[in-house]
């Protein structure tokens, strides 16, 4: 967790430098430090400059850059339900993302993914997932999407990411938001 900090640090005194450049869209930090977790393939740690995030379902888009192109994003430390054409149900029914209530709130998952990312965002890349998506925390207005989705109870605190969004999730819980009503 060193170098994840050491990064967060760099992101604020670069946004700070008048140097700094917002039309440079990949602005890879820790040059020759590597980020690997959970046994996924190492990706140097980057910063992805979002003018859309066009969100796919509650827990994936693609990140538009300044220049067009696109990059797929998967929200890091969160799971939302899946919305058509249900692909990944097909491949993996037993995953909770296919289970009915997660299923029930997918769509009004996404319309929030999408209203909070509408004007863009900033995606702090920690990974790649098997599929070769960016997985990523990203912040809106240095809100973190994520969170703010797992605590209305729109989407859950992924295990597989060390549970990041426990206490959010809790809350939603204890509130009955989204899916915990």
């Amino acid at each position: 967790m060193l170098a994840v900090s050491r990064h967060r640090r760099c992101i604020q005194l670069c946004s700070a430098s008048p140097s700094f450049r917002p039309d440079r869209l990949l602005l890879p930090f820790l040059r020759g430090g590597e980020i690997r977790r959970h046994g996924g393939p190492q990706v140097s740690a980057l910063v992805l400059i979002c003018t859309a995030l066009l969100m796919s379902d509650g827990d994936s888009g693609r990140c538009v850059t300044a220049d067009g192109e696109r990059h797929r994003v998967r929200l890091a430390g969160i799971d939302a339900g899946e919305v058509a054409p249900y692909t990944r149900c097909r491949q993996r029914p037993n995953v909770w993302a296919c289970s009915t209530p997660a299923r029930s709130t997918a769509v009004q998952a996404t319309d929030r993914a999408r209203q909070l990312a509408v004007n863009g965002a900033r995606c702090t890349v920690q990974n790649r997932d098997r599929y070769q998506r960016n997985v990523a925390t990203c912040t809106i207005n240095g809100r973190d999407l994520g969170a703010i989705l797992v605590s209305e109870g729109l989407a859950i605190s992924e295990t597989n990411f060390g549970d990041p969004y426990r206490a959010e999730e809790n809350a939603a819980r204890d509130h009955g938001r989204g899916i915990w009503q």
